[in-house]
């Protein structure tokens, strides 16, 4: 495995860079089953696109946060 890192930074800046970052890091991994798209599913949702791979894209999300438990927000104007 070839690491960018080792390109672009020097060896003795990225010495530092590593040795500055020894922490802990933990991270949780869901894995889901295959989502495979069906008709009833695009009937059921056909009012989340106008094209059936923006159906699709809705459901991915929905059925990714609820798993994760994260929000979803539509509206990204701040």
């Amino acid at each position: 495995m070839i690491n960018a890192n080792y390109d672009v930074v020097g060896f003795w800046t990225f010495v530092i860079l590593l040795l500055s970052s020894l922490s802990c890091y933990k991270s949780t991994l869901y894995i889901m089953p295959e989502f495979v798209p069906n008709e009833y599913m695009f009937t059921k949702h056909a009012s989340k696109g106008a094209e059936k791979w923006e159906v699709y894209a809705w459901c991915v999300r929905d059925a990714i946060a609820k798993a994760g438990d994260f929000k979803v927000v539509d509206d990204l104007t701040i």
